[in-house]
């Protein structure tokens, strides 16, 4: 290819740049609402200490800027949609490296046999859900029918919403006889955006119901860069007929 053809194309390809709008993560803000606990129909199987198990959605729920189809649920009170860790003991939020987690009521608990079960429906503890509404407004109920490793009759009855097509969930607490002494409760992205509550003690009270609502921020329309202009190649000037060679 000649000089002049190369120079074509460098200015072909100055003359359109191209430029990625980088996401725009907003913050949840927490309200409190007047509600009670919807009553979980079905068993997901999670019978155990430290035990996580993962449900199909019966919707995509949004999380941030992300959208899932599973959630993974732990019997300390912890709602994953990228990991799957079972650990018992609470920290204040950020949890390093757990993106995308609600935590409704995040401590050790149990869900296993244990004399505080008795309380509940059946007299038996776990996790159970169930979905309240109609297409394409769908509410899923998330209930924790636990109760506390340090005190087994002690109840621990929580509960998590999710709303289809919206980005909202709520937590609901019906019955946690230890309060937010050792527990943590809100919602993170990553390391960085991250909405607390509660955590051990300080913070709001684990007491009737709180709305997170999300509120993305406004994402500036990128300016693409200008092109730097590309000098155009001037011919080589003739000899004139009579002039010395």
């Amino acid at each position: 290819m000649s000089a002049i053809g190369v120079l074509l194309l460098y200015a072909t390809a100055a003359s359109s740049p191209t430029s990625t709008a980088t996401p725009c993560i907003g913050e949840y803000v927490i309200n409190p609402i007047e509600d009670s606990c919807v009553p979980g129909e079905t068993d997901i199987g999670n019978h155990g200490d430290d035990t996580v198990t993962t449900v199909a959605l019966p919707f995509p729920y949004t999380v941030y800027d992300h959208t899932f189809n599973s959630i993974n649920l732990s019997s300390n009170g912890n709602a994953q949609f990228t990991t799957t860790d079972n650990v018992g003991t609470n920290v204040c939020l950020p949890w390093l490296s757990h993106n995308f987690t609600i935590f409704p009521y995040w401590d050790d608990q149990r869900t296993d046999a244990n004399p505080g079960c008795s309380a509940y429906p059946g007299g038996t503890c776990g996790i159970y859900t169930s979905v309240s509404g109609i297409a394409p407004h769908r509410i899923l109920n998330i209930e924790w029918r636990a109760v506390y490793n340090n005190n087994t009759s002690q109840q621990a009855n929580h509960e998590l919403r999710l709303y289809e097509g919206q980005s909202r969930f709520d937590v609901i607490y019906c019955t946690v006889d230890q309060g937010n002494t050792s527990a943590t409760a809100g919602v993170q992205r990553d390391n960085t955006f991250v909405t607390q509550y509660f955590c051990n003690g300080s913070g709001g009270g684990a007491t009737g119901g709180q709305s997170y609502i999300y509120f993305p921020r406004p994402c500036p329309t990128p300016t693409p860069p200008r092109p730097t202009p590309t000098p155009r190649p001037r011919p080589t000037p003739l000899p004139r007929p009579g002039s010395a060679p």
